[in-house]
């Protein structure tokens, strides 16, 4: 339950669809561990995976230390000044913020030795020296990729490093790519500076769109947590029921509406398959929630036959079809001629992905690689349905 006087402060507001201001005590339920504002909030599979090296460390000194730890302890030893939002961690009786907090600057180590101690950690070879430098774990919006916190031009940034699941793809350049192709779609994204190691390798500095121009903390919710999905109720919701949820949270904001109409658009015409309700979310503004920018937007080499987020109940997540989403466009408050406008700024984009991966330094041979991620004949069915 929350404290009787918080929502007497300026700008307070339910945390959690599921935590309402009611006096007694409220309760996650069966199918979730934490209440979906909280985890949120708690480390990634690679900051899990930072932590769980950085105590077999210190267990090796100290046997007391527990060889498995629960949800809840990963949040709190998350980084605080890292951490997704607006919430903060305190124990009874007030002091320190919970988690540790040593956030560098990029300039004091360099790129590669942030690059080389997320390769040994792949490499399970992380040295004590190597976790210290990786302390600072990225929050669920930032997936399984190597990463951490760091400053860069005195503004925090979440530094996405190379990756042994790469392959032979440049996999943070492709990230890269697709957000110079949603930008130039007008959709609202989060931006990133592409950068490169001493041996080329990229890496990708995003910028933190849950902090303000002086690190102010601006809070998030995810879609999942704002949909109220537990931990194992994802399978068969769909677009059109998130379509419905940001109608509702963003007050009838059709603007926002025709903007997440665009981002499923980019989603099929570039093969996005990293999609999940976590990879799409909500700010808190002064008004109360809006979209936060688009993020985790990866092509796909599977060429449309992906695992991803069904467009509406009649769609096949494995195999999307543009037509399906232009069937739905009731559920964005869209009229038949704002969807021709929508499709035709997407389209327009995705065109010019060859130029603008040659333009992020990717070879001529991956691009020819990758043109599956961006199949043609979606193009044109977006374009014959509105025509």
């Amino acid at each position: 339950m929350y404290d009787q006087s918080y929502f007497q402060a300026a700008g307070a507001y339910e945390l959690d669809p599921k935590l309402t201001r009611g006096r007694g005590q409220i309760y996650s339920g069966e199918d979730q561990r934490l209440f979906g504002a909280f985890q949120d909030l708690t480390p990634d599979d690679w900051g899990r995976r930072v932590i769980d090296a950085d105590l077999a460390n210190a267990r090796q000194n100290d046997r007391n230390i527990p060889r498995s730890i629960d949800e809840f302890d990963y949040l709190a030893l998350a980084a605080d000044e890292t951490r997704l939002g607006a919430i903060r961690f305190q124990c009874d009786g007030g002091g320190e913020w919970l988690g540790p907090s040593q956030v560098m600057d990029l300039r004091h180590y360099g790129l590669d030795a942030y690059a080389e101690a997320a390769a040994r950690l792949e490499a399970h070879e992380a040295t004590a020296e190597d976790l210290e430098l990786l302390g600072a774990p990225g929050t669920s919006a930032g997936g399984a990729r190597p990463k951490v916190s760091v400053y860069i031009d005195e503004h925090l940034r979440l530094l996405k490093l190379p990756s042994e699941r790469d392959r032979q793809r440049d996999g943070e350049a492709w990230e890269y790519v697709a957000i110079v192709l949603a930008g130039k779609a007008g959709i609202n994204v989060q931006r990133g500076d592409l950068l490169r190691t001493s041996d080329g390798k990229s890496s990708l500095a995003l910028h933190r769109f849950d902090r303000g121009p002086h690190g102010e903390r601006i809070g998030y919710m995810s879609a999942a947590t704002a949909m109220e999905l537990g931990e194992q109720g994802h399978s068969g919701v769909t677009y059109e029921d998130f379509a419905d949820i940001t109608d509702d949270v963003t007050g009838g904001d059709r603007a926002q509406l025709k903007d997440l109409f665009k981002r499923v658009a980019l989603s099929v015409l570039i093969s996005n398959d990293d999609d999940h309700w976590k990879n799409h979310g909500f700010l808190r503004a002064a008004g109360g929630w809006t979209l936060s920018p688009a993020f985790d937007i990866n092509p796909s080499i599977g060429g449309g036959r992906i695992n991803s987020r069904p467009i509406s109940s009649t769609d096949d997540p494995r195999q999307r079809d543009i037509r399906n989403l232009i069937a739905t466009a009731d559920s964005y408050a869209l009229t038949r001629k704002e969807v021709g406008t929508a499709l035709h700024e997407v389209v327009d984009a995705v065109t010019d992905w060859p130029e603008v991966a040659r333009a992020a330094g990717i070879s001529s041979g991956e691009i020819d690689l990758m043109a599956a991620a961006f199949p043609e004949e979606q193009q044109a069915f977006a374009l014959k349905a509105v025509s």
